[in-house]
């Protein structure tokens, strides 16, 4: 974390500036993780998904849900809370 705090070059992403290393753990998270959780959503036919953090983890539970959204939107799954 404390290399990723220290890095401090930003990039165009979505309208905005993102961190890389915010940017890059939240893919990680997507690619490796979102399609179980959204196969858990639909099984116990949830209505909302949160994702939350603390400190750098809540830029990257920001940076997540922003992707997991995106994810959600393309399988037209109801937005995200």
């Amino acid at each position: 974390d404390t290399l990723t705090d220290l890095t401090f070059e930003y990039f165009p992403w979505n309208g905005g500036l993102v961190h890389p290393g915010i940017l890059k753990s939240a893919m990680w998270f997507l690619e490796n993780l979102a399609s179980d959780l959204i196969l858990f959503a639909q099984e116990y036919q949830l209505e909302n998904i949160y994702v939350t953090g603390h400190s750098l983890g809540s830029a990257t539970a920001g940076m997540t849900a922003i992707l997991l959204e995106e994810e959600l939107k393309r399988r037209s799954w109801p937005t995200i809370a």
